[in-house]
């Protein structure tokens, strides 16, 4: 087994870094701050995602947030750094309620079409999660009023697992 790198010198690097930029490093700026020290592979498996997350988030596509969650997670345990989605930017997919305060979804409407409590729809305007077959017919229906496909492919919902 490979020994267990020691990231000190590089910390204090980074910590200087994050510092003088203003903005969020982006996730491959933070992956090459590394250098490459690190198996993305690793990274993947502690966060319990797929290595084409990994690839999604590096090439600076759109991912969920939980598993931008799980892969920062399995970051911050592989370089001894705490990394969120508070210091590093990530693109994520668009909430529910980020389409909601775009289209201003009628709630009412949404649940007598979905057939969906209104209780459960505040839920997902809340970003809290729901079961998969509520949350789809929500989506079916806010899809009806808008005119727009709304699935789990392009709107980031969470699913109670």
């Amino acid at each position: 087994m490979e020994a267990e790198k020691d990231y000190t010198l590089l910390h204090s690097d980074i910590t200087y870094f994050l510092q003088e930029k203003s903005a969020k490093p982006r996730f491959y700026e933070v992956v090459q701050m590394y250098d490459f020290a690190f198996p993305l592979q690793e990274v993947a498996a502690m966060g319990c995602v797929e290595e084409e997350i990994i690839e999604a988030m590096f090439s600076g596509d759109m991912v969920h947030r939980v598993h931008a969650r799980s892969v920062l997670a399995g970051l911050s345990l592989v370089t001894g750094m705490t990394w969120t989605l508070d210091n590093v930017k990530i693109a994520l997919k668009p909430s529910f309620q980020d389409f909601h305060a775009l289209y201003q979804f009628e709630s009412l409407l949404l649940s007598t079409t979905s057939g969906v409590s209104l209780e459960t729809i505040g839920m997902m305007l809340r970003d809290k999660a729901v079961p998969m077959k509520e949350a789809r017919s929500v989506l079916q229906a806010a899809s009806q009023q808008t005119g727009q496909t709304y699935t789990f492919s392009n709107v980031d919902v969470q699913i109670v697992m």
